[in-house]
């Protein structure tokens, strides 16, 4: 029998930004009392979303008052949420400069420079942050952005794609992974009893859709369609920030490649609330949209140019358009020769990044593991890690699969040897979890194996019962 088994691709992770806010007595004893008013006053203006006005409260601060450590720290924020991460940088390196114990200014300093592309330098401040403050309201986040980062940087290899007019090579980062068929069924499940949920949020992802099909040189088409049944990729809401491979992160896709360089189906998660210190505006939805959409029709990796909708992270200010890096890389990617750069062969230990510590990453690693297992013919290795998955999300529709799956393939052993007792016991395990799962691939051929066990040991009625099923999912 025959087995797809399920990778993952990562999503993206976003900024992180705080303001200053020290106690109003800690100001009072800046160099003048102007400058600590108008900090106040930016302060205020910052928190109830206002960023130009707090910008130009906390510029006047600073120059009436150069080394106010805070104000720099407030105007560099009040500049990165405005999409000026350029501009926020030196006053974001003044500020820790001036006091280098004000754990937030590391943090959005962090951002910063994840803004602009110098993931390391983003690193490095996060872990100064981490130093200052490893219990702070900010840490969770800054620890799991921090390491998606360090799985970026790991990754990547330190290869640069700046100056190219594509970076194909991190997109079949991996190995290759890409829709063979032309037309691709997308379901997007109904949001309205998620939290948070918009309906004009269906409207953007379709808008994200089309704007990858009309840039890919007519290699992909995507139908919309009512029902999940028979759709390839599947698209879902969550107003939960701890689902995905970073606690720091707008969404999530997931795809499953066949192992010979196409893809069996995808499912991707988008966020409906605001992650800490991001806004959850229109711009940033349909950014997540599209760059979601890019994981999903095969873009592994990420660009290392903060210009490009598939650049690790989305900035303050950015715009939901597909650079043309973004459509040359699609156009590459469906071209013969993304084959000969990447082999057909996936890599499962290069699948998993972001932060190994989310629940997510913990259950791909562990499916990532399973087929390393039954590559290597251990089978009954690969299922006790695919268990232990099953039970870390047991509703994950793609972990359901390949246990399912798995569970199939021990039962078409011992039904080999004559062990029927045994062989039925992982059909009976088998098949609910592969009508869980994620398409009719595998749950077909594990049925008609069942109804020959059935056939074999005598209950001819039982088997027509399976017969019927397995023809009503279109099997012979």
């Amino acid at each position: 029998m025959r087995r797809r088994w399920s990778g993952r691709i990562l999503g993206m992770s976003t900024l992180l930004v705080t303001a200053f806010a020290p106690a109003l007595g800690q100001v009072a004893a800046a160099p003048t009392k102007e400058a600590a008013d108008l900090f106040n006053e930016g302060t205020a203006l910052l928190n109830q979303n206002h960023p130009a006005e707090a910008a130009e409260k906390f510029r006047k601060a600073t120059t009436i008052s150069p080394n106010f450590a805070e104000a720099h720290g407030n105007l560099g924020t009040a500049l990165v949420i405005q999409g000026n991460a350029q501009s926020a940088l030196p006053e974001l390196e003044l500020a820790v400069k001036m006091k280098p114990t004000v754990a937030p200014a590391w943090a959005t300093l962090g951002s910063c420079y994840q803004a602009v592309g110098r993931t390391k330098e983003a690193v490095t401040a996060f872990h100064k942050y981490l130093e200052l403050d490893p219990n702070g309201v900010l840490a969770p986040k800054v620890r799991s952005l921090s390491a998606t980062l360090e799985s970026e940087l790991k990754r990547s290899g330190g290869v640069d794609d700046l100056g190219k007019k594509d970076y194909l090579q991190e997109a079949v980062y991996g190995g290759l992974a890409r829709w063979t068929s032309p037309t691709i069924k997308v379901y997007i499940k109904p949001g309205d009893k998620v939290p948070g949920f918009r309906p004009e949020y269906i409207d953007y992802l379709k808008q994200a859709f089309g704007e990858w099909e009309k840039n890919a040189n007519g290699k992909v088409h995507f139908v919309f369609v009512d029902q999940q049944a028979g759709a390839q990729i599947t698209c879902s809401w969550t107003n939960r920030t701890d689902e995905g491979v970073s606690t720091a992160e707008g969404g999530h896709t997931v795809l499953a490649p066949d192992g010979h360089g196409g893809i069996v189906n995808a499912t991707m998660t988008l966020l409906t609330v605001p992650l800490q210190g991001q806004e959850l505006n229109t711009d940033f939805a349909r950014c997540a949209d599209l760059h979601e959409v890019g994981h999903a029709l095969g873009i592994m990796g990420h660009s290392k140019d903060p210009k490009d909708i598939m650049f690790t992270s989305i900035a303050f200010g950015s715009k939901p358009v597909l650079t043309q890096r973004d459509i040359s890389t699609v156009q590459a990617l469906y071209s013969p020769e993304a084959v000969k750069m990447a082999g057909q062969s996936i890599d499962v230990s290069k699948l998993v990044t972001g932060d190994p510590t989310t629940r997510l990453n913990r259950v791909i690693s562990l499916n990532n593991e399973a087929k390393v297992l039954l590559d290597k013919g251990d089978a009954l290795g690969a299922v006790q890690k695919m268990e232990a998955a099953h039970e870390l999300d047991p509703n994950n529709a793609l972990i359901c699969t390949n246990l399912g799956s798995a569970y199939g393939q021990m039962a078409s052993m011992f039904m080999i040897v004559r062990k029927f007792d045994q062989a039925e016991g992982y059909y009976k395990k088998a098949i609910p979890l592969l009508e869980h799962g994620t398409n009719n691939i595998n749950l077909s051929p594990v049925l008609q194996n069942y109804s020959k066990l059935l056939r074999m040991t005598n209950r001819a009625p039982e088997a027509a019962k399976i017969d019927a099923q397995v023809k009503s999912l279109g099997g012979s």
